[in-house]
């Protein structure tokens, strides 16, 4: 799932225009990063089969930050990433997307002139 989202995220034109071409995606911690960037902060996965039929639920956080914007660049980010999910049905060899549902998105001071803006998704796949 994860590498579909990544595939997604550095395809499409709105997350390039936001956040920079090629896509700045932060993988653990660094000195001085570039802003704006994303960073996938956590990936659940729980099996969601039945009647034989094998199918998943993941639940995807992550983190669009921001410098010294008052927050508009996370919050262009998350509607960009979010796009970007929408569009790309995020395919996968095997399976099939059956729900791409947001669950939370909210962007929040981090540190002085730093923004974090956090975006849960849910992603329900099936066997194709």
């Amino acid at each position: 799932m994860s590498r579909a989202l990544l595939d997604a995220l550095t395809a499409h034109d709105g997350v390039k225009a936001v956040l920079g071409d090629p896509v700045r995606i932060r993988d653990g911690d660094g000195d001085r990063p570039a802003y704006p960037f994303i960073q996938m902060i956590r990936q659940e996965f729980r099996p969601a089969g039945s009647a034989g039929f094998p199918a998943s639920e993941n639940t995807l956080d992550l983190a669009v930050f921001s410098r010294n914007d008052n927050g508009m660049g996370s919050r262009e980010g998350i509607d960009a990433v979010l796009d970007a999910i929408r569009d790309s049905g995020l395919e996968m060899d095997g399976w099939r997307t059956v729900l791409i549902a947001p669950v939370l998105a909210d962007v929040m001071p981090s540190s002085p002139g730093i923004w974090r803006g956090i975006l849960r998704v849910r992603i329900v796949v099936e066997a194709a």
